[in-house]
């Protein structure tokens, strides 16, 4: 017999919130709950990507276009810009351009842009039914009908339980509380918030950034980033980075049990002290004015679940999308684009087994189908990428030695290939 019963969604990240676009566009109930407030930001920016943007913009049919994409999400979208890139990594002590791994091609359309996540958050979230403040206490669950339970008293039951709560997802922990499925890497990383005028913005910064929204800079076992979150007519709302591997043991630094939102610690401020930057990660990078606000300690966290584990929660009607099965480091933006691509995919998988029916609802030998089809989609590309993240960031904080060596391998490479064209 089947039921009427909705898909249910725990977690308004990327992940949950593309497939509830998606499947509300097709007419399929479905209902986000996201334990955070309605007017919670995520101010900051991330590097979107085409393989992901692209499937969802056409699973929409087709009906916006990048360009509208761009403009409603990137960080300068209000100020008529698209969150052009420029992947150009730059000396941070010196300023010179060292190499682009990805550099433009003349032109062909850019396919990544900086999208301001509260602003692509939002964008996702149009038409659907996301109910707020709604934190997971718990939940029971077969395939074809979930019930859950809410800390606010709230009871709900639906077909299917989608587990697109994240990195700390609760789903996860009530579904494997004897596993260990998160490691914190051995990264060192502070994030920082800057809110400038915008012309103390044009005569201090964009002589580094130019129009791009992200200026990279790499120095001798440590990095230095400044990004653009959201650009006003008036303001620019800017962040910063600071990161190297772990020293020892004893590192002061590595603090994987303080709480995310800090004061500066000294030894931070020390640090920074005794870095010669060159402008623009020196207007930002700097101890005098780091001191002045809180800081983030961001801990650097990767998710592995086995697919034994998965295909057991399946059994319950459960399905892991996003940072909640896949978390990886923060890598050019490969995390939220696949959170992104896994919402698209799930989107198909359901929209392939309600097929043409007038009903929309999922019966339990409908509901282990699609997790198992989802999965065998989508979870090597997944698990590979953490994998790929994780080797990347674990070497990313090379002697400066090392980041004038690929340099100059890729100057070889490119007057290589113009040579030969």
């Amino acid at each position: 017999m089947a039921t009427q019963r909705p898909i249910l969604i725990i977690g308004g990240g990327l992940s949950g919130l593309a497939a509830a676009r998606l499947l509300t566009n097709q007419g399929i109930p479905v209902i986000v709950f996201e334990q955070s407030e309605v007017d919670r930001s995520q101010g900051f920016g991330i590097t979107v990507r085409d393989w992901a943007y692209n499937p969802l913009l056409e699973e929409l049919g087709n009906r916006i276009s990048v360009r509208d994409f761009q403009q409603a999400v990137a960080t300068d979208g209000a100020v008529g810009g698209t969150g052009w890139v420029d992947l150009t990594f730059r000396h941070n002590g010196t300023g010179e351009t060292l190499f682009n791994p990805d550099p433009p091609n003349p032109g062909q359309q850019n396919t990544i842009f900086r999208a301001n996540r509260s602003f692509l958050r939002n964008w996702l979230a149009e038409g659907v039914d996301v109910r707020y403040q709604h934190k997971l206490e718990s939940f029971e669950s077969e395939p074809g009908h979930v019930k859950v339970v809410f800390e606010n008293g709230t009871r709900q039951e639906g077909s299917m339980l989608v587990a697109a709560d994240g990195v700390h997802s609760t789903v996860r922990g009530i579904a494997f509380p004897e596993r260990q499925t998160l490691t914190i890497l051995d990264v060192v990383l502070f994030h920082g918030k800057v809110k400038m005028s915008q012309s103390k913005y044009e005569s201090v910064v964009s002589t580094g950034l130019g129009t791009s929204n992200v200026a990279a800079g790499v120095g001798d076992g440590f990095n230095t980033f400044i990004t653009i979150a959201n650009a006003e007519k008036e303001s620019v709302y800017l962040d910063w980075s600071y990161s190297r591997a772990r020293q020892g043991e004893k590192d002061p630094l590595w603090m994987p049990d303080r709480a995310e939102l800090i004061k500066a610690p000294q030894h931070l401020l020390k640090e920074v002290r005794g870095r010669d930057l060159a402008p623009p990660f020196s207007s930002f990078v700097n101890a005098d004015e780091i001191k002045k606000d809180k800081v983030y300690n961001w801990r650097i966290r990767s998710v592995y679940i086995s697919r034994a584990d998965l295909d057991q929660a399946a059994k319950r009607g459960v399905i892991f999308i996003g940072d909640s099965v896949h978390a990886m480091p923060i890598f050019g933006g490969e995390g939220g684009n696949h959170a992104m691509l896994d919402g698209v995919e799930l989107f198909r998988t359901i929209k392939a087994k309600y097929g043409d029916k007038e009903a929309k609802f999922l019966r339990a030998g409908e509901v282990e189908a699609i997790v198992q089809a989802f999965y065998d989609a989508t979870l090597q590309r997944s698990q590979d990428a953490v994998r790929r993240c994780v080797q990347r960031f674990s070497t990313f904080h090379k002697p400066i030695r090392q980041w004038e060596k690929v340099a100059e391998m890729s100057k070889a490479k490119n007057s290589g290939n113009n040579s030969s064209q």
